[in-house]
C-alpha cells in the first residue's frame, strides 16, 4: 500500500512538472498560435557560395532584376538551439527565416515563460480566422460571393494538345480576357511560358480538365503538412473549391469553356487555408508559402485571401493597416524586396472607407479590386486608403460574373463574384509581361500595369489606377528578347530508337533585330549531374547529335535562341527522352567522363581562379583547350577567355572585369567551361571590392 502511495505521489509530481510546459489538454484552456521572434541568428554566418549552389538559377535571376542579387542573412536557417529552447513549450508550426521567428501553438500558462527566455525578442498572436480569409460569403444584399453560379459541363479536353495546335476558343471567358488585353498578348505568342507562378489558396482539384496541360512543378499542403493539395479524407467537399476556381481563372486551358491568361506558366500550388468551421486558417501558412516561393525561383504569387476579422474576437483596426504592422504584410514586403511580385485580393468587405484587408496594405503589393463588364466598381469590392494615406486598390479586373473552374466535377465550370476572381486575371496578365520582358523586375511589371491602367490619371480609393491594359503595359518599353518558341521532337518522355537522335524545334524571331538568331541545343545526362553538353546549331532548327548516347537512362534537352546583342531566351519546354532499351548496346561513345570545376576564392572581390583536371573521353581533340565564359544571373555573357594547360589539367582566371572593361557589380554569376561539347557550370559570388 505504501509502495502504491509512493508511486502515486511521484506520478502527481511528474504531472505537475509537465503541466508547466505541455500544451493544454482538451479540458484546459485551448492553445493558441503565436509568433515568437528570436533575438538574433546565433553564431550563423552566410556561406554565400553554398547558398548560391543550393538555390536554383531562377532565384538569382529574379533577385538580380530586383537589385538584391547577393545571398544575405535572410537565407540563413534559424539558430537551432534557440528553436529547441522555444519549442519545448508548444507545438512547432512553422519556421520563418525571413522574420527570424517561429510560430507555435502555445497554452496560455506558457506565454510568460516563453517571453522570459533570453533568446526571445517579442511575441504576438498569429492572426487566426475561420473563412474570414475568403471574406464574407454574401454581400449586403444577400448575393453569394466566391461560389459558383449557374455551373455547366464543359467540353472534354482534346488529347495531345501541343503549342502549335493550340485552340484559342475562349468560350464564355473571352470577355474577361479581352477587357484587359490578354487575348492580344496570346495572339503575339505570350502564354506565361517559363514564368514560375505560385497559387496560395484553399486547395486545388488537380484532376480537373482545365489543368490537363498544366505544368505543376511542386505542391505543398500547409494545413495537413503533406505533398497533396487536392481533397483528402477528412476534408470538406468544398475545401478545394475556391482554389480550383482561382487557379482556373489564372491558368486553366479548356477551349470552349475557359482559358486563363497564363495557361503555360510553371505552377507551384500552396494549400494554406482550411475552410472547416472548427479548424483555423492562419497567416503563418501564407508566410511559410512565400518563403518557399523564394527558394523555388517563383516570380509571381497570386492569393485571393485577406485577413481582417477573426473568430477569436480580434480585428485588424484601420490603424493596423499601415503597411508595417501585420506580420503577413511585412512578409509580403520582404518577398517584394527579393523580386517576387505579390498579387492579392483587396477583399469583399464593401466600399467603406479603408475597408481593405491585409496584406493588401503592403506598399509593394498589387492589391486587386473588382469591376463588372461595364468597368463599374463591384458593390462588394473593398476600398482604401491605408492608414498612412496610400491609395488602394492598385488595379482592377473583372470580378462580377467571372468564369472559373468549378471543383464539383472534373469538367465543370461556372460563374462567380468576388475580388478572388479579378486577382488571378491580373496575376496571369502580369506573368505574360514577365515572359515578354525577361529584363523587367517585379516592380517594373507593377509600375507598367499601374501607369497604363484606364484611370491612371485620376486614381482614387475606389477604382485605384483602374482596369489594367496588358497591351499598353507590354508596349511601355520595346521588346528586347527573341520571341517564345517550342520544341518539336523528341517529344516529352519519348522512347528514341537510335543512339544519335535528331532534334527539331520551331524557329523564333527577334523583335528588335530582325532574324539574326543563333540556336544552341543543350543536353543533360541524368547519370551525370555535374555538367551538360552544348551543340551550336547556328540558324538551323534541326540538329543530329554528333556522337552516340548510352541507353537505359534519361536525357533532358532544351534549346536557347540568342540574338546579336546576347539576349538569350530558352525554349518554352524542357523535355526528356530515353534511348530504347531494346536496342543493342551502343559502341563506346565519345561522351566525357565526369570532372568537376574548382573555383577559389568563392566568394571573391577582385579575381577568381578556377581549374579542372584532365578527363578521358572529353569529345575534344588532344590539343583542344577548354574555353570559359562568365554569365550574369540573367543569362547575359559578361566575359570570356581560354584556359591554360598544366600537368594536372587546365586553369583559368577571371579578373572581375566585363568585356567592356568595366568592373562587374556584386552578385551571383555563372562560370561555364566548355571542354569539347561538354559544359561545366559553377556559380560564383562576387562581393563588393
Amino acid at each position: 500500500m505504501k509502495r502504491f502511495a509512493l508511486w502515486t505521489t511521484l506520478l502527481a509530481i511528474l504531472v505537475s512538472i509537465c503541466a508547466g510546459w505541455m500544451p493544454a489538454s482538451a479540458g484546459g484552456p485551448p492553445s493558441r498560435p503565436y509568433w515568437v521572434f528570436l533575438r538574433d541568428r546565433g553564431p550563423l554566418t552566410v556561406d554565400a557560395a553554398a547558398v548560391a549552389r543550393r538555390l536554383p538559377p531562377e532565384v538569382w535571376a529574379r533577385r538580380a532584376r530586383a537589385g538584391s542579387g547577393l545571398p544575405d542573412p535572410l537565407d540563413l536557417p534559424l539558430w537551432e538551439p534557440y528553436v529547441r529552447e522555444v519549442a519545448q513549450f508548444g507545438r512547432l508550426r512553422h519556421r520563418s527565416h525571413w522574420l527570424n521567428a517561429v510560430s507555435l501553438d502555445v497554452p496560455p500558462e506558457a506565454l510568460s515563460r516563453i517571453a522570459a527566455l533570453p533568446c526571445v525578442a517579442e511575441m504576438r498572436p498569429v492572426a487566426v480566422a475561420r473563412e474570414a480569409s475568403l471574406g464574407p460569403p454574401f454581400d449586403i444584399l444577400g448575393r453569394p460571393l466566391e461560389t459558383s453560379l449557374s455551373p455547366w459541363s464543359g467540353l472534354p479536353p482534346a488529347p495531345g494538345e501541343r503549342d502549335d495546335h493550340l485552340r484559342f476558343d475562349y468560350g464564355p471567358a473571352f470577355d474577361q480576357l479581352e477587357e484587359i488585353g490578354v487575348t492580344a498578348l496570346h495572339a503575339l505568342g505570350f502564354y506565361g511560358s517559363r514564368v514560375r507562378f505560385m497559387m496560395l489558396d484553399t486547395g486545388f482539384r488537380k484532376d480537373h480538365h482545365a489543368f490537363a496541360r498544366a505544368r505543376v512543378l511542386g505542391e505543398w499542403d500547409y494545413v495537413s503538412e503533406d505533398g497533396n493539395v487536392q481533397n483528402e479524407p477528412g476534408d470538406s467537399s468544398f475545401q478545394h473549391h475556391h482554389g480550383t476556381g482561382c487557379w482556373g481563372a489564372a491558368g486553366g486551358y479548356a477551349p470552349g469553356s475557359l482559358i486563363g491568361p497564363a495557361f503555360d506558366a510553371e505552377f507551384f500550388l500552396a494549400k494554406t487555408e482550411d475552410i472547416l468551421s472548427e479548424t483555423s486558417a492562419e497567416e503563418d501558412n501564407y508566410v511559410a508559402a512565400l518563403e518557399w516561393a523564394d527558394t523555388l525561383g517563383v516570380s509571381i504569387t497570386s492569393a485571393s485571401l485577406t485577413y481582417l476579422r477573426f473568430d477569436d474576437g480580434f480585428t485588424y483596426t484601420f490603424e493596423d493597416k499601415d503597411g508595417d504592422t501585420a506580420v503577413i504584410t511585412r512578409a509580403v514586403d520582404i518577398a517584394a524586396s527579393r523580386g517576387i511580385l505579390c498579387v492579392n485580393a483587396i477583399g469583399n468587405y464593401g466600399g467603406d472607407y479603408g475597408s481593405l484587408g491585409t496584406p493588401s496594405d503592403a506598399d509593394s503589393i498589387i492589391s486587386v479590386g473588382a469591376v463588372d463588364s461595364l468597368d463599374l466598381i463591384a458593390w462588394f469590392s473593398a476600398c482604401g486608403p491605408t492608414y498612412d494615406g496610400r491609395t488602394k486598390p492598385e488595379v482592377l479586373a473583372r470580378g462580377v460574373h467571372t468564369v472559373w473552374a468549378d471543383a464539383n466535377g472534373p469538367n465543370s465550370y461556372g460563374y462567380a463574384n468576388g475580388t478572388s476572381l479579378s486577382t488571378p486575371l491580373v496575376s496571369g496578365a502580369a506573368a505574360l509581361l514577365m515572359e515578354a520582358h525577361p529584363e523587367w523586375s517585379a516592380m517594373d511589371v507593377r509600375d507598367a500595369l499601374l501607369a497604363t491602367a484606364d484611370r491612371a490619371d485620376s486614381c482614387d480609393n475606389q477604382y485605384g489606377w483602374g482596369r489594367i491594359d496588358a497591351v499598353a503595359a507590354l508596349n511601355r518599353s520595346p521588346l528586347l528578347y527573341p520571341m517564345p518558341f517550342s520544341l518539336i521532337s523528341p517529344e516529352d518522355s519519348a522512347v528514341v530508337e537510335v543512339f544519335q537522335p535528331t532534334f527539331m524545334w520551331h524557329s523564333t524571331t527577334d523583335p528588335d533585330h530582325g532574324d539574326s538568331i543563333a540556336y544552341t541545343l543543350w543536353l543533360e545526362d541524368s547519370g551525370d549531374p555535374e555538367g551538360r553538353w552544348e551543340f551550336p546549331a547556328g540558324a538551323d532548327t534541326v540538329l543530329t547529335l554528333p556522337f552516340l548516347l548510352a541507353g537505359f537512362q534519361y536525357y533532358v534537352w532544351y534549346v536557347t535562341a540568342e540574338d546579336s546583342e546576347g539576349n538569350r531566351r530558352p525554349s518554352r519546354e524542357t523535355l526528356r527522352f530515353i534511348i530504347d532499351s531494346a536496342l543493342q548496346t551502343a559502341p563506346e561513345q565519345a561522351a566525357p567522363a565526369a570532372v568537376r570545376l574548382t573555383c577559389t576564392p568563392n566568394p571573391f572581390a577582385g579575381a577568381v581562379g578556377f581549374r579542372l583536371p584532365h578527363a578521358s573521353g572529353s569529345g575534344a581533340s588532344s590539343d583542344a583547350v577548354p574555353r570559359w565564359s562568365i554569365y550574369d544571373a540573367l543569362g547575359r555573357r559578361v566575359a570570356r577567355g581560354t584556359t591554360t594547360a598544366t600537368r594536372a589539367g587546365y586553369q583559368g582566371r577571371w579578373d572581375g572585369m566585363t568585356q567592356r572593361g568595366d568592373p562587374a557589380g556584386p552578385g551571383v554569376y555563372y562560370l561555364e567551361v566548355r571542354t569539347g561539347r561538354r559544359v561545366l557550370r559553377e556559380p560564383l559570388v562576387r562581393i563588393a571590392p
